[in-house]
């Protein structure tokens, strides 16, 4: 992950991120699921960053940018999907399983998301953090979380 932040007011900053991953698997012989080409992912972020907003030691932060998103990668899943009984005689079965594979594309679709979070000291030992955020096309998101330490 590479970021930059630039000051442009005492309290204020803008920053900028940007990530980019490559993961190769070894494949086992014997699993279900065989990579085929490395899995490529990216993600980027920017946005605004504010100390002291509306009271001492709060922090504000608001910013557009991108999950993690799969750019290219290829798998193939194999697994049984029946089973043919071959007689054996005698009123004997055995089961012969119905082996079929395919290869799945695992890019993931471009989304952009929106997010605010909100961070306030409560006393001397606890935080109170709250955030909310959409990823757009879908639903909105909005949590919070209370944060004390001895």
């Amino acid at each position: 992950m590479f970021g930059i932040e630039q000051t442009v007011k005492p309290d204020w900053s803008l920053f900028a991120q940007y990530g980019q991953g490559r993961t190769r698997v070894v494949n086992d012989p014997v699993s279900m699921i065989e990579t085929i080409t490395p899995v490529l992912t990216t993600t980027w972020r920017f946005g605004i960053h504010g100390n002291s907003v509306f009271e001492n030691r709060d922090k504000l932060s608001l910013g557009l940018g991108t999950p993690v998103r799969i750019q290219q990668g290829k798998v193939r899943v194999t697994g049984v999907v029946g089973y043919n009984y071959e007689s054996l005689g005698d009123d004997e079965y055995q089961a012969v399983p119905i082996v079929a594979s395919e290869i799945l594309n695992l890019s993931s679709p471009k989304n952009l998301s929106v997010n605010m979070n909100y961070l306030r000291p409560i006393g001397k030992n606890s935080v109170l953090s709250l955030n909310a955020g959409q990823i757009l096309g879908s639903g909105f998101m909005i949590g919070a979380q209370f944060t004390w330490t001895q």
